[in-house]
């Protein structure tokens, strides 16, 4: 990997951020909202095998769990598994949650579904994102579905905004972000304030992939059918889409 894209989420999730992430798990409402909207688009029958990879603390698994299916998580960080487990053992639910990489998951036709949920698709290289979606292809069981929900070209730049800011608990977040159009990368530099006037600092860099690129790279791995729906009415996706529902289909 290039030296602007090695690793740089290793450090990005911890410190301040790691606070706002957790802080994002407040939402109980958007979290049934997503689990319910996942639940009708991959069409999961009773009782069926979902992966979540990366689940963060897992918001959207527990979810995923009251609504009676078996959860598995994967996030490389130890500390939101921590809390994943944590929060499970609390709801007493029979997900399980491991510290892991996306790119490397150890599993072979186990899930009859597999998320990829919050705009975590396009944290590396080309190659690296590629063996992300392979990874989970291997992890499905033939005829299972794919979901990445994903921010794209077509869905922001009608509205770039180069700095916005927004609240997470009692965090203030200012991003400042731009464009690297040979690389289709917007980088992002990141300050948290925290309630006590603290600040610190992040980058981000993500790989934005149009809808044709990112359809191209499922199929590319060896999934049969792609669809790409607006996130907000799940509507076929199209210009101006709030965001990218993109559901992947493995052959059966």
């Amino acid at each position: 990997m290039t030296p602007a894209v090695a690793e740089w989420w290793q450090d990005f999730f911890r410190g301040s951020w790691e606070a706002v992430q957790l802080g994002q798990s407040d939402d109980v409402d958007a979290n049934r909202a997503a689990a319910k909207k996942i639940e009708r688009l991959l069409e999961l029958a009773p009782e069926s095998a979902v992966l979540d990879a990366p689940c963060g603390d897992g918001r959207i698994s527990h979810e995923l769990a009251d609504l009676g299916y078996v959860v598995t998580g994967v996030d490389a960080s130890g500390r939101f598994i921590g809390e994943a487990r944590r929060k499970a053992a609390e709801r007493a639910t029979s997900s399980r949650f491991e510290e892991g990489d996306m790119r490397e998951l150890p599993f072979e036709s186990e899930f009859d579904a597999a998320i990829n949920f919050g705009g975590s698709f396009g944290y590396f290289d080309d190659d690296e994102n590629e063996r992300v979606a392979a990874s989970a292809y291997r992890a499905l069981l033939p005829g299972g579905r794919y979901l990445i929900d994903a921010i794209t070209p077509e869905t922001i730049f009608r509205d770039f905004k180069d700095r916005l800011w927004f609240e997470i608990g009692e965090s203030l977040v200012v991003v400042e972000n731009s464009y690297d159009a040979v690389r289709g990368r917007v980088e992002g530099h990141w300050t948290i304030v925290d309630p006590d006037g603290t600040r610190s600092s992040q980058h981000s860099s993500m790989r934005l992939y149009t809808f044709a690129e990112l359809r191209a790279l499922a199929v590319g791995v060896g999934f049969d059918r792609v669809d790409g729906l607006d996130s907000d009415d799940l509507t076929p996706f199209h210009l101006g889409s709030s965001r990218l529902l993109l559901v992947a289909t493995k052959g059966s």
